[in-house]
């Protein structure tokens, strides 16, 4: 490439860009625009990450005099864990109380001194605990003698998100004490001293400095919002620079000039890299200003303070870089197709909503940066912005993040520069997406790709919304049926007949082979082992809440007796399998079989119906189901051996769920030997086998 040619379209691409007044205020605008599934899945991921930090146990250190009861009424929380730490001498015997006078201070404080707090400050950095409590001298006799104990609690909530929780959770079991002791004082004597209504003074210090604090608030912000405005100024002048020369007819001139393609996607790229990174670096200077302003002028109802330094503010930007190159390279990449301006923003719309889903999932409770985290686009530069503003972290996290952001840029526009060199899509007015997903008939009539994903898309809502209004838990399993026969089952079989398609190759109507039939009886008998198998990979990074699965067996009525097991095979086994796999297995995935290539619509197909679940929890377990029940599917063209294996799947499920619940299970469900489970996975593996040899009957496409 000769740079002086991409030197030129750099020039001539920044100027025509900064011209267009319009290009530069859209660029400023925040668009927010979340789908209700989006909104579905957020909620759920908070409540997931609250539940798990409610179940974690924090360490709480006593030092000093801590009087014996307390430490008994803090070791009952199972959730408790209490460790015993040495405090200065010197310092705790300085702990007094400071009367309200009813004007400033409306309540007594604990006056301490300073050095107390820093001694405190320094022990929770180094993460020993949770909360530190400290006791005036001579706490567990003045306790006993009917006085009132005076008990510092040191926490700092930057450490960790479960410190808040924890230092709630201590709070409420110091109340309990106090009340208790205080009815017992009551009940003993009648002549009671001042101290007897009063037995625990508990005063709580939050820590953390004042820059900390301001640098914890900045971190909720500040990242998400630099990376949106990293997008928001690539969006604008990729379309423009592609869809809009297009439109206008330039770029057909261009490409008449002596420049290869590589040149001038060089050209382009530069441009929308430079007006993406000055649009990230004059946005996180000036809600830098503005944040430290905020908090400077004490509207945060405490004392909170914010600055960045020089060193930091580099290095942020520095992250930023390969985030921008990304960025800039899949815009381009994906605009390129659109024949118009607006045509390329509806195509950039959907890789906009997809790459606010990790800057979400960054602030959610518990997230923080680590190992697998930093090789994650996206979501390691948002938690490492969040973490800088607090604490420096670990040069080793630093490097994954930005050598893995280099490596995403690479491919980005590597694959840029692929798409730039197809004459086609630079040149002919009719290349797009709706055409690469048209409708391929040979000879018969069949849906396309794009008519499949729309279908789904339309389906998904209906069922989300629809069938949430018959579902209701006081009418479950004929709402259950209702909707998967009126959503899910018959409107594919009258839409295949409106749009006149060929039932038998849509739904692929054929006969199995009698040893295909036996594998997948096999294979869906024993596949209690691949759920097994895969609820425990998903264990590993989304465990499932005990208190998710007890609503699901509440929810579907297990063990309640309220409908007959027949009833409930039918509900949740039968139904599904046969209105799920017409669905899925049959509009769907021929759908995208005719314009995909066969293992891309099985994954998408098994990633749809995975998503259909709607549940974070069953999303992953559902899509290797699926995934399976496609691939029987693909390699037999017969829609019967997957609503068998849906069937036998399902079936078995809910009889051993329901037997379980009523005690009449011979075995214990929860305790399956491990030898027993290494024996279902080899016989599983026979029945593929089995399934698998037979090669009589595929579908001629495969």
């Amino acid at each position: 490439m000769r740079w002086m040619a991409i030197k030129t379209i750099f020039y001539k691409e920044l100027i025509e860009t900064l011209r267009d007044r319009r290009t530069i205020l859209i660029m400023l605008v925040l668009p927010i625009v979340l789908y209700p599934m989006l909104l579905i899945v957020f909620g759920q991921l908070v409540s997931h990450q609250v539940a798990k930090i409610k179940q974690e146990t924090g360490v709480v250190l006593v030092s000093g005099d801590f009087p014996d009861s307390l430490i008994e009424a803090l070791e009952k929380d199972e959730l408790l864990e209490v460790k015993r730490v040495e405090a200065p001498a010197s310092e705790i015997h300085s702990i007094e109380i400071d009367p309200a006078d009813g004007q400033e201070q409306t309540q007594d404080e604990l006056v301490y001194p300073e050095d107390l707090k820093k001694w405190g400050r320094e022990l929770l950095h180094d993460k020993s605990g949770e909360l530190l409590l400290v006791p005036a001298a001579n706490s567990s006799t003045i306790l006993e003698e009917g006085g009132t104990a005076k008990i510092l609690m040191f926490w700092d909530p930057t450490q960790s998100d479960i410190v808040a929780q924890i230092e709630d959770r201590v709070f409420n079991i110091f109340i309990q004490e106090r009340n208790r002791i205080q009815q017992e004082r009551i009940q003993a004597r009648e002549d009671l001293p001042d101290g007897y209504f009063r037995p625990i003074f508990l005063s709580s210090e939050n820590v953390a400095s004042a820059n900390k604090k301001g640098g914890y608030l900045a971190g909720k912000i500040i990242p998400m919002m630099m990376v949106i405005m990293v997008m928001l100024g690539a969006f604008y002048p990729a379309v423009d620079l592609t869809a809009g020369e297009k439109e206008r007819g330039t770029l057909q001139t261009l490409l008449t000039a002596p420049v290869m393609p590589e040149e001038i996607i060089a050209g382009k790229f530069l441009t929308v890299f430079i007006i993406s990174i000055v649009t990230a670096a004059a946005n996180l200077g000036s809600m830098a200003l503005a944040i430290t302003y905020l908090l400077q002028s004490g509207n945060m109802g405490e004392a909170m303070n914010f600055s960045i330094s020089i060193g930091n503010f580099i290095m942020l930007f520095a992250q930023l870089i390969p985030v921008a190159l990304i960025f800039s390279a899949l815009m381009l990449t994906v605009s390129i197709f659109a024949r118009s301006f607006k045509e390329a923003q509806n195509y950039l719309t959907p890789l906009y909503l997809v790459a606010i889903v990790p800057i979400i999932i960054s602030s959610l409770p518990g997230v923080t940066l680590n190992t697998s985290y930093a090789a994650m686009p996206i979501l390691n530069v948002t938690l490492l912005m969040k973490e800088v503003l607090v604490k420096v972290p670990s040069a080793q996290l630093i490097a994954i993040v930005f050598i893995s952001n280099l490596a995403y840029a690479m491919l980005s526009l590597r694959l840029a520069v692929k798409i730039f060199k197809s004459e086609q899509v630079l040149l002919s007015g009719k290349f797009g997406f709706s055409e690469a997903w048209s409708e391929l008939t040979n000879g018969k009539r069949m849906p396309s790709a794009s008519t499949a994903i729309c279908y789904a898309a339309l389906t998904l809502i209906a069922f989300l919304y629809i069938g949430g209004l018959l579902q209701k838990p006081e009418y479950l399993v004929p709402g259950l049926i209702a909707s998967q026969f009126l959503i899910l089952g018959l409107p594919p079989i009258l839409f295949a007949k409106w749009q006149k398609y060929d039932f038998k190759e849509v739904f692929s109507l054929r006969m199995p082979t009698a040893l295909q039939t036996v594998g997948v009886l096999i294979m869906g008998s024993l596949s209690f082992v691949v759920v097994n198998l895969v609820a425990k990979v998903q264990d590993l990074f989304l465990e499932t809440p005990k208190a998710f699965t007890e609503q699901m067996e509440k929810a579907i009525g297990l063990g309640t007796g309220d409908y007959s097991l027949l009833i409930m095979v039918f509900a949740f086994a039968v139904t599904p399998a046969i209105c799920e796999e017409i669905l899925f297995r049959g509009l769907i995935l021929n759908g995208l079989r005719n314009s995909l290539s066969k293992w891309n619509a099985i994954i998408v197909t098994a990633v749809m119906f995975g998503i259909f679940h709607i549940s974070i929890y069953r999303i992953f377990p559902t899509a290797i189901i699926g995934l399976i029940v496609t691939i029987i599917l693909v390699r037999s063209g017969s829609l019967y051996l997957a609503i068998l294996y849906h069937l036998l799947h399902n079936g078995l499920t809910v009889v051993a769920a329901e037997l379980n619940e009523r005690g009449k299970l011979p075995f214990d469900a929860n305790e399956i030997s491990p030898l027993w489970i290494a024996g279902a996975a080899i016989a599983y593996c026979i029945g593929f086998i089995i399934f698998y040899i037979p090669r009589k009957n595929l579908n001629k496409a495969d």
